[in-house]
Parts: structure tokens; C-alpha cells; sequence
């Protein structure tokens, strides 16, 4: 029996001295395959209680480095970093280490099976530094998120290009480890094969132009209530990716889009609304023609003289003697109409909750076959939908119950001349 079949050095020692013993007992070639897997199993078990020493101590170092790098946040970036699991899957790295360290001792007897272990163990490397890297970039993004988006950047939309770039860059080494080809030859093989590339990353890269575009230009911001109604979506922003944007609807269901969508398919953002401080109120009331008249002087005393419940007398006195003024040619032509909607807009520069700097109108549309449309046009300084509607349903109350005392009504189609419901029967 040789004594050189495995490697010098006290390890090496242990291994023939283990040998010699199981080959005066077993023969030289069971002996070798034996001692080969006691070898490579007592590394698994090194690699295994390395991982697990690595992975507390890990945790230990992480915590402490939360704590200087920002002790403002420290508590955050420990939770972030517990969360995506830094500490275990940074502490494969020492357990594939022992492993690539110590195969030559354990299959010093199979060198070619080394040599194969070390290579699948170099690229193992590569990829837990391409995990560990994107589990950081995770936490970062979950951290960071609030800071991002005081400047309208969408954290996980960061985050993702990154670890795009991170796999990219990792799949490359690896494939280079794993074949034993040079990086620059496999990028010049890769440029050949662009167009398989491009449909397999089409989603991808759209995402990431409209994402650029996106954050260049503002158009969307996590939180925006945002309008796309090919998708169905129609409510807050809770998510911009790399590939989807989510949008959580008013009935609380979720929408996923497309983030190239947003560029390709337009979007409504409500964000200027929000931020101007005033939402739009547009709402119409169709007149029936059939009470629109002129006004005589009896009209408009009577109107001055108004004491009735619902309306302030000061502001219809005022609202007559500006429409007499706007006629400019005396009372002869100034219609009901005319002075309603000088009321109206009286009313509205009184309102408590419409902005008084903002535009505020009230304007006659043409003529259709439902009456003469009276349209209102302000906006309302309270922009939540609830007390927003409250506001809105305040305004049109008012408009159309003060009507009766200008002498209108508004117009309704007659139950008798409403679209009959019933179907033909067959004779």
C-alpha cells in the first residue's frame, strides 16, 4: 500500500493511518472510498457548524452596525435586516468556504472530483453573494422608503433595478465559472443571442424606460390616486415595481399594472387636486324651459323683499341688484334665469367651504331636450371623499330647492311619457 495517497500534513497523517487500518481489514480500495467519505462528511459537518457559528455572529456584528451606521434608524434597519434574513444567508458564505477549503483534503484521493466540487462550490459562492446583496438592497428599500419618496423616487422600483443588475452580473460569473469561459467571451456570445434577450427581459426592460421616465418627469408617486381604467384600477398607489404597479381600488380590491402601462396607456392623476387643496365640483341642473320669463319690476321687489326660511335676504338683495347691473339696459330684458344664477354665484362666494381662489362659476349650456342645463363649476376646499360629497350635496340641495322662489323648476320627464319597460306581446 502507498503511503502518498493523501496529502501531507497532519491531516494527512490521520487519513493513512485511517486507511492502513481499514485496508489490513477491508482491502486498500474500500479503504480509500471510506476514509474518502468520512473525510467529506466530517467537511459537511465542519461547513454546517461554521454556517451556524457564522450565522449568530452575523446577527451580532449587523445589529451593531445598524447602530453606527444610523442611530436614528437603528431600530428599522435591525428590523429590515432580521426580516430579509442577512445574517443566514450572509453565514453561507463560511460554510461554502469551509467546504471549497477543505475538498482537496477530503477527495485528495479523486482529484478530478475535487476539482468538480470546487467549481460548483465557487459558483455556490457567487450566488449566495448574489442573494445576500439583494436581501441588503431589500432592506435598504424597506428603510429608505419614506426618505425616497419626500423625493418622489419609488423605493422598491430602486431596489429592484438593482438587484436586476446584482443577478445579471451574477449569472454571468457563474456561467463563466461553471463553463471555464472568459466573462468577455460570454458577453460577446450574449450580444449574438439580443433578440432571445430581449422577449425574455421584455417586461423588464419596458418597466425599467417607464420607470426612469416615471421618476424624471413625477408622473406617479407612491400614494397618488391614480385613474387607468383599461385595468380597472381607480385608487391609491401602494406599490411601484420594476415590472407591475399595484393599486389598491376604493372597494379595497387590488390592481396590478404594468409599469410600462403607465406611459403607454395614460393615466389620470389626482395628485394635483390633493395638492392644490380644492376639488372640483361640476354639476349641471336641467331648467324646465317652460318657466323661464322676464322679470318685472314687481319680480325683482318682491325678491328684495324675500323673507322666506333657506335664504340668507341679504344675499338675494344682492344677488338682484347685480344682475340688474350686469343687464345694463334697466329690468326690460333680465330674465329669472338671469338673476338664479347671480344668486347662485353670490352663494357660492359666501360658502364656507368652497375656495374663494380658485375658479368658481355658474354658467347657462345649450339647450337640449331635458331643459335648459344650469351649470355649477367651483371647487371645494375639502377634498376627502366623505365630507367632500357632504359638501357637494349641500350645494346642489340649496340650488335646486331655492328654485320655486325665482319661479322655476327643475325639469323631470312625466311618468307618462317614461320609456315603457313592458315588452310587446306576441299576438
Amino acid at each position: 500500500m502507498s503511503n502518498e495517497i493523501f496529502s501531507a500534513g497532519q491531516i494527512g497523517e490521520f487519513q493513512d493511518g485511517l486507511l492502513e487500518w481499514l485496508a489490513s481489514r477491508l482491502g486498500e480500495d474500500l479503504g480509500v472510498l471510506l476514509v474518502t467519505l468520512f473525510s467529506a462528511v466530517t467537511v459537511l459537518v465542519l461547513a454546517w457548524s461554521a454556517d451556524v457559528l457564522a450565522r449568530r455572529v452575523l446577527r451580532r456584528v449587523l445589529e451593531r452596525l445598524a447602530k453606527r451606521m444610523d442611530s436614528q434608524r437603528a431600530d428599522a434597519w435591525q428590523l429590515a435586516l432580521r426580516d430579509k434574513t442577512l445574517a443566514r444567508r450572509s453565514a453561507h458564505l463560511v460554510g461554502a468556504l469551509t467546504v471549497y477549503l477543505l475538498t482537496p483534503y477530503a477527495l485528495y484521493a479523486y482529484p478530478e472530483a475535487a476539482g468538480v466540487v470546487r467549481t460548483f462550490v465557487k459558483a455556490y459562492l457567487i450566488l449566495v453573494v448574489v442573494i445576500a446583496l439583494n436581501a441588503f438592497l431589500q432592506a435598504a428599500a424597506d428603510v429608505m422608503r419614506e426618505d425616497l419618496l419626500k423625493v418622489g423616487v419609488p423605493s422598491r422600483f430602486v431596489s429592484q433595478t438593482l438587484q436586476l443588475g446584482v443577478w445579471i452580473v451574477g449569472g454571468v460569473l457563474i456561467v463563466s465559472v461553471l463553463t471555464d469561459l472568459p466573462v468577455a467571451a460570454l458577453l460577446t456570445g450574449m450580444a449574438g443571442m439580443t433578440a432571445v434577450l430581449l422577449v425574455v427581459f421584455r417586461d423588464s426592460l419596458l418597466g425599467y424606460v417607464a420607470g426612469v421616465q416615471i421618476v424624471n418627469n413625477d408622473l406617479v408617486r407612491e400614494g397618488d390616486w391614480i385613474e387607468i381604467p383599461k385595468y380597472g384600477a381607480d385608487g391609491d398607489v401602494t406599490d411601484i415595481g420594476l415590472v407591475t404597479v399595484k393599486v389598491r381600488n376604493w372597494d379595497n380590491t387590488v390592481s396590478t399594472v404594468p409599469t410600462y402601462a403607465l406611459i403607454s396607456e395614460g393615466l389620470k392623476n389626482w395628485r394635483g387636486m390633493q395638492a392644490s387643496g380644492g376639488r372640483r365640483i361640476k354639476r349641471s341642473i336641467n331648467v324646465n324651459l317652460e318657466d323661464v320669463a322676464f322679470c318685472t319690476d314687481e319680480t325683482l321687489e318682491g325678491l328684495r323683499s324675500y323673507a322666506g326660511p333657506g335664504l340668507d335676504p341679504g344675499v338675494l338683495s344682492k344677488a338682484v341688484d347685480q344682475a340688474v347691473a350686469a343687464e345694463g339696459a334697466g329690468t326690460a330684458g333680465l330674465t329669472n334665469i338671469a338673476v338664479y344664477c347671480e344668486y347662485l354665484r353670490e352663494y357660492l362666494r359666501r360658502h364656507p367651504h368652497i375656495r374663494k381662489d380658485l375658479t368658481s362659476m355658474v354658467r347657462v349650456l345649450p339647450i337640449g331636450s331635458q331643459g335648459l342645463p344650469i351649470e355649477i363649476y367651483c371647487f371645494s376646499a375639502v377634498i376627502e371623499w366623505t365630507p367632500y360629497e357632504r359638501v357637494l350635496e349641500s350645494v346642489m340641495e340649496h340650488a335646486v330647492t331655492v328654485m320655486p322662489v325665482f319661479g322655476l323648476r327643475p325639469f323631470q320627464l312625466p311618468a307618462n311619457l317614461a320609456p315603457s319597460t313592458t315588452k310587446p306581446q306576441a299576438h
